[in-house]
């Protein structure tokens, strides 16, 4: 969005008034995690540094987010932007755990400190990483639609019964 000549400070005003109208109309509060994006490095290291000059709280944006492509993009190099973000009061919720495995998933909750991770059920994987996941209330955000076009799992084996089960008995 930012090399597309939106000034990022109208794409919010905007974002924010339709949330507005939404919570006028229906009752329902929204909140934004501002995402970076894995393969695309510099253009996050920009996008951070534009988004840590605005008051984004003020336009409902509550986390940190990291999408694109796990295999071959360490979510190492995004290590200080998070701690940044943290630091500023913003939570943690980088993707991890859906195109690679619970490494990612630990990786992430360990390096960015995740508060949340989005989809993250490969975490399924590993036992004891879903233990730890439980103990620290580190939840994930299950997108079937994206886990079904990616080829990962179809509905009869996919893990998100037994992760819902798993976290509902402690």
């Amino acid at each position: 969005m930012l090399f597309r000549s939106f000034p990022l400070l109208e794409v919010f005003r905007a974002i924010d008034a339709g949330a507005k109208k939404v919570r006028e109309a229906l009752g329902i509060e929204i909140r934004w995690v501002a995402d970076l994006v894995r393969n695309k490095l510099e253009v996050s290291e920009f996008t951070f540094q534009k988004l840590m000059q605005l008051d984004l709280t003020q336009y409902g944006v509550c986390a940190l987010g990291l999408g694109g492509p796990e295999k071959g993009y360490s979510a190492q190099p995004f290590k200080d932007m998070f701690t940044e973000a943290k630091q500023r009061g913003f939570k943690s919720n980088p993707h991890a755990g859906e195109g690679d495995g619970p490494a990612s998933v630990a990786f992430c909750m360990n390096t960015l400190n995740a508060d949340r991770i989005g989809h993250g059920v490969r975490a399924w994987e590993d036992p004891r990483l879903v233990q730890e996941m439980i103990e620290k209330n580190i939840s994930i955000e299950v997108c079937l639609s994206s886990n079904f076009q990616l080829g990962l799992f179809n509905l009869e084996d996919h893990p998100v019964r037994k992760l819902d089960r798993k976290s509902t008995r402690l």
